[in-house]
């Protein structure tokens, strides 16, 4: 049998296995492609809710005044220079009023 030959047969399959496991693990997919990031997504999301005890009234419940207050504070300007692609206005003076309090 020839060893050198057969271990670096095992070598490569432990490379491969360790970058799989780092593609999907660890990098989420993100390098193969959007198929491939929806699909664990779709795949994976029920037991991430359930490790995280996702709930969606008390996501509304600790989420929504926040929102609410941000929304109220920073209303948007209403300007020809809007650019929906970027997000942004060329008119920003918006963004320095402060938050009201808690």
């Amino acid at each position: 049998m020839n060893w050198p030959l057969l271990a670096g047969g095992v070598l490569l399959l432990a490379v491969l296995a360790l970058l799989l496991y780092w593609q999907i693990n660890l990098a989420e997919g993100v390098y193969l492609g959007r198929r491939v990031v929806i699909w664990l997504y779709d795949r994976f999301a029920p037991r991430y809710d359930t490790v995280k005890q996702f709930d969606e009234h008390d996501e509304a419940w600790f989420l929504a005044p926040l929102w609410l207050r941000r929304c109220e504070v920073q209303r948007l300007p209403s300007c020809s220079t809007w650019l929906p692609a970027r997000g942004a206005c060329r008119w920003r003076s918006w963004r320095n009023r402060a938050l009201p309090a808690a």
